[in-house]
């Protein structure tokens, strides 16, 4: 999983997380529910009456939010499609929580389900790097409806472009080559012209190549995980010690390293809203249902958090103590 969860320039060596206490470690506060809520959500109004779904996650999710997905499939008012498959990128990216199991028993765990909910389902895991992806990589069927799930993990690819080349200029030369690889990767998924892609990420802008500006920006928004984790544990606990600690890698490596070393760099909403317009994608309204749905997620939790629905941009935001931490939000193929 993304967020405050992340990594600098060295593989990291905490304990790995069974899928038990991976759940735990979920259910703690609504940082990653919100997510899953606002994904899924979109996801099934998407394939709303569609029999044959195919999802692209690249997410950092391990798999947590699809039997939530799998469940509200079966349930649907006409029935359960015909087919379900979940590709699921497998590649290696340092930083915690990671899980004690593999990707290939995260799937077992989810076909088992599936079948308890009487729904055929396909499980099929990309071991590629995001950045070295292609469209053969992702064994598209023409018959399927295909939906994409970008969670807390993109912004690892978000480097700064090389020149002022639209995609649509880039698009008439072939590849985008000028594009940086956040944009490559995003063009790459415009292309797939998928019916809808789930965008969920931190509001927070930590591109900046000037050291002082990211050092502001980690100030102005690092203090939230500091202050909600203690609302959790005493500050002798060792789980708050160990998350506490993350944050403060996560820092190091947004304020000291450059270049390839420097792994977040973080955007915000606003910058994504521009980016994603840019790459020719449109926002979908959120429905009420769902909105109510992430409303229910925020007040399972202390009074510390909160909820924005921002009308003007069809955007939802997580807030701590009325502070935007990360936003929610769909997209489909513009024209």
């Amino acid at each position: 999983m993304g967020g405050f969860f992340a990594f600098t320039e060295v593989q990291w060596t905490e304990r790995r997380y069974s899928l038990t206490e991976l759940t735990r470690l979920v259910d703690l506060t609504p940082y990653f529910r919100f997510g899953y809520t606002a994904s899924n959500g979109a996801l099934l109004e998407a394939f709303e009456g569609v029999e044959q779904i195919h999802i692209l996650d690249f997410s950092t999710t391990h798999g947590m939010q699809w039997p939530t997905f799998i469940e509200a499939l079966s349930d649907r008012e006409h029935g359960p499609p015909s087919s379900f498959r979940l590709t699921l990128l497998s590649s290696s990216v340092p930083f915690p929580p990671r899980l004690q199991t593999t990707y290939e028993e995260v799937g077992q765990r989810l076909s088992k389900y599936a079948r308890l909910r009487n729904i055929p389902f396909d499980f099929d895991v990309l071991s590629q790097p995001l950045a070295n992806l292609s469209s053969s990589d992702l064994r598209l069927r023409e018959e399927e409806v295909l939906g994409v799930n970008l969670s807390l993990r993109i912004h690892h690819l978000s480097e700064e472009s090389t020149d002022e080349s639209s995609p649509r200029e880039s698009q008439q030369y072939g590849a985008p080559q000028s594009l940086c690889p956040g944009d490559k990767f995003l063009y790459l998924i415009r292309c797939l012209n998928p019916t809808v892609v789930t965008l969920y990420e931190e509001d927070c802008d930590t591109s900046s190549s000037c050291f002082v500006k990211r050092v502001e920006q980690s100030y102005a928004y690092e203090w939230m995980p500091f202050d909600f984790l203690a609302t959790i544990w005493p500050s002798e606990n060792s789980e708050r010690q160990e998350h506490e600690k993350n944050v403060g890698k996560k820092i190091e490596n947004i304020v000291a390293c450059e270049g390839l070393n420097r792994l977040n760099r973080l955007e915000s909403k606003k910058q994504w809203l521009r980016r994603m317009n840019k790459l020719r994608f449109r926002i979908q309204p959120v429905r009420e249902d769902v909105k109510s749905q992430l409303q229910d997620v925020v007040d399972h939790h202390n009074t510390g958090w909160g909820m924005k629905n921002d009308e003007e941009t069809n955007t939802q935001s997580l807030l701590w103590k009325g502070n935007p931490l990360t936003f929610s939000s769909s997209w489909v193929p513009a024209p």
